[in-house]
């Protein structure tokens, strides 16, 4: 994508973040349908909720810390500094951003009380949500062919649908809150892209292939696993926040899976990366 239309799609993207914000804190009908997402859920079965607290894991800082460390060590070693800066730059902002958008907004409620949302103000947008989108993107900006980075969107977006589903099942979040959190992510991603002027080569090779199928089928795989355990309540230990690492090292494992393809170093379809210079 050239620069101006990355420019032009963040442009897009930032409207669209106002846009939600508004409907969802300073419109009744807004309000109101937020509000009803919340309820759907909110006599649900106790078991339900702690599945989707053990999801909802899946973003937190157990998971979220290591897998960004791996991720930029692979980044770094693939293909050199100016990736991996870009993907910390895009993950990091990301998350930072949320948090400073939702603590300011919650404060100066420039639309007026945020009270009547059902958890109040202070929750738009979803720092977990741009978390767990940010790593996402940041694979996808990495991957170095067109089916790899296809597979990871999969994969990526079922796990991002999943979580942001968890946090609403949970009690934690508006639905509102976690769409706000995406687009945000999608913003620092354009503009890692604009940095890195990233073009999109399309690689066939078997391997690719294989990959994208793979994908396509964990994808699957996570989105009713998920959607399953969220409904039928899966029995879950109380301990569940320390299995945070394990999860963490069982999804770092399968990214690298994903990303190995890669070559390393400027393919003869992407030199337009500029690795280390």
């Amino acid at each position: 994508m050239a620069p101006n239309r990355r420019i032009t799609a963040a442009a897009a993207f930032g409207l669209a973040l106002a846009a939600l914000y508004v409907c969802a804190a300073g419109t009744d009908a807004g309000v109101d349908l937020d509000n009803a997402g919340v309820r759907y859920y909110l006599f649900k079965h106790d078991e339900q909720r702690d599945a989707a607290n053990v999801l909802a894991h899946l973003a937190g800082i157990a998971v979220v810390v290591p897998a960004m460390l791996a991720l930029l060590a692979f980044a770094w070693w693939r293909h050199g500094r100016r990736p991996a800066i870009a993907a910390g730059v895009l993950i990091i902002g990301s998350v930072v951003s949320a948090r400073l958008a939702k603590t300011l907004l919650g404060e100066l409620q420039p639309l007026g009380s945020e009270w009547p949302r059902y958890f109040g103000p202070g929750y738009f947008p979803s720092g977990h949500g741009a978390g767990v989108m940010a790593l996402v993107l940041a694979a996808i900006l990495l991957a170095g062919s067109g089916r790899v980075r296809a597979a990871i969107a999969v994969v990526g977006g079922a796990v991002a649908g999943i979580v942001g589903l968890a946090h609403v099942v949970g009690l934690s979040h508006h639905p509102t809150d976690l769409l706000g959190g995406y687009l945000l992510a999608g913003i620092w991603a354009l503009g890692a892209g604009i940095y890195l002027q990233r073009d999109d080569p399309d690689d066939r090779s078997p391997a690719a292939r294989r990959g994208a199928r793979t994908a396509l089928l964990t994808a699957v795989a996570v989105t009713i696993a998920g959607a399953v355990a969220i409904a039928q309540g899966v029995a879950v230990p109380a301990a569940v926040g320390t299995f945070g690492v394990p999860v963490s090292a069982l999804a770092i494992t399968g990214l690298i899976t994903l990303l190995t393809p890669i070559r390393r170093g400027p393919t003869p379809a992407a030199t337009s990366l500029d690795v280390d210079g």
